[in-house]
């Protein structure tokens, strides 16, 4: 499962028009896209994964510090669960001490054995960058673990050691290393 946590800027392009005669600005208008907010990013994020794929796009709404990480420890996004998974993004809140931060909460259910639902709750962070959401990283809580698990997707060396340890033995560091060192061999 793949998600991220980082740091971002905001920017906003400012053109300012002057009168006929270039003496005197005559207008201001501000040329941006319009920001789409954090709770729509991260459905449109959760969308794109539950479809998967490795050209579903949902890279495209990570962090640029979190595309560069997961490039180069050979990583791409991938589905987390099931095609028949369902998610619900629940609510967002400003992080108080960062006005270009933010965290946005989600339900993410999958199908469970005779007909049962298994429920996580996720929350992401998400960070203003090129005055866009991004998604930087996520906390998932497991039932029965009295701690949620947290994926920074910024921190490239510690989201592989998470997954080796997620993914077990079968795999052995020096195969990861070479992933790592050759991201271009590797298609997860």
């Amino acid at each position: 499962m793949i998600a991220l946590v980082g740091c971002g800027g905001s920017a906003s392009d400012v053109q300012v028009a002057s009168s006929t005669n270039g003496t005197a600005p005559a207008a201001a208008a501000v040329a941006s896209t319009p920001v789409v907010p954090a709770t729509d990013v991260v459905s449109q994020f959760l969308d794109l994964v539950r479809r998967g794929g490795t050209d579903s796009g949902a890279s495209t709404l990570l962090t640029s510090k979190a595309q560069s990480e997961l490039q180069r420890i050979g990583r791409t996004v991938q589905p987390i669960g099931s095609p028949d998974a369902r998610f619900t993004v629940t609510r967002s809140e400003m992080v108080p001490s960062d006005p270009n931060a933010a965290l946005v909460h989600s339900v993410w259910a999958e199908p469970g054995p005779e007909g049962t639902t298994i429920e996580s709750q996720v929350v992401w962070a998400v960070q203003k960058e090129a005055n866009q959401w991004r998604i930087s990283g996520l906390a998932m809580e497991f039932e029965g673990e009295p701690q949620p698990m947290i994926v920074n997707f910024e921190d490239g060396n510690r989201m592989a050691a998470l997954l080796a340890d997620v993914e077990g033995p079968s795999e052995s560091s020096a195969e990861l290393s070479q992933a790592a060192s050759n991201p271009e061999q590797i298609d997860r």
